[in-house]
């Protein structure tokens, strides 16, 4: 197994415990002095309260360090849809899953920048909407070029509309229903481009779901972090867990991890149809990956 495979394992199963303690312990209302300044946007409205304390830069920008990460959501957005709307070869049902980095990462700049329900939504719904086109990417991955699928769709807007509906109506203290519709879609996507990998990346020519396990995980596992040891102090010059703005890391891991994955469903799309992609970018700076895929078959 690839150093990198062993890495993903490690971090997943280390966030397996912290999982099952913050479902126990739903810690998701935080009770701390820190938390209640109030800022231009008035009372805070929204069902959580992030570990960042609130205010402590501008009046006007609740959570600085969680909304400066969000913008990293956004450009990766903007940088997958630069590298790859001109290719013809690529299909539009991936500039799609791009323009939705757009639309998470500004709806997440404007929740961690007010803590108002409406923004909240503005940050939940389209990660939820945004799992809907990425199950429809890595189902419809293996069909041939021009295949409808009237039904898949159907079935994935009809499942996106109930879950929105039961945000809406049945989140009003906490994010219980969110968290389970969002989980089950990641938890779906993540096995179903492992059975991928190991069909059409047999030989691991690439190791780009690794990299996007490995982030998204990671980051997942200092959200936990963040969640449950928040108002924990780590007994060296005066800081604790709440110092470090492990949320913001989270932007950082997820929103590259997601990235990642779609650029992987790329190029396993390309290779699926005997095409010839090519992994482009800097190394060890994944947020750079782009795949170039010449129209010549192979």
């Amino acid at each position: 197994m690839h150093p990198l495979s062993l890495l993903a394992s490690a971090v997943f199963i280390a966030a397996l415990p912290l999982l099952f303690l913050l479902i126990l312990s739903n810690p998701y209302d935080l009770d701390s002095k820190v938390d209640a300044n109030e800022g231009f946007w008035g009372p805070k409205s929204a069902t959580v309260n992030w570990c960042e304390a609130d205010y402590v830069y501008t009046r006007y920008v609740a959570e600085l360090g969680n909304v400066l990460s969000s913008l990293t959501i956004a450009a990766n957005g903007v940088y997958g849809i630069m590298r790859h709307y001109k290719q013809k070869s690529i299909e539009r049902r991936f500039i799609l899953a791009f323009c939705n980095f757009l639309i998470v990462g500004f709806g997440s700049c404007l929740f961690h920048g007010t803590l108002l329900r409406e923004f909240q939504l503005a940050d939940e719904l389209p990660m939820l909407w945004g799992n809907g086109v990425f199950i429809f990417i890595v189902m419809s991955l293996r069909d041939e070029p021009g295949r409808k699928r009237s039904g898949t769709i159907a079935m994935l807007v009809l499942a996106e509309i109930i879950s929105t509906i039961a945000v809406l109506k049945f989140d009003n203290d906490d994010q219980t229903i969110f968290l389970c519709c969002y989980g089950l879609g990641t938890i779906y996507l993540m096995w179903a481009s492992y059975q991928l990998n190991n069909s059409l990346n047999f030989d691991r020519d690439v190791l780009l779901m690794e990299i996007a396990v490995l982030l998204y995980v990671g980051g997942f596992f200092v959200w936990v972090v963040d969640r449950l040891f928040c108002e924990t102090p780590l007994g060296f010059a005066g800081l604790g867990i709440r110092s470090f703005y492990l949320h913001a890391f989270w932007h950082l891991g997820a929103g590259s991890g997601t990235f990642v994955g779609v650029i992987f469903w790329i190029w396993l799309r390309a290779t699926h149809r005997n095409q010839k992609p090519v992994l482009r970018g800097k190394g060890i700076l994944p947020f750079t990956y782009f795949i170039q895929v010449e129209d010549k078959k192979i």
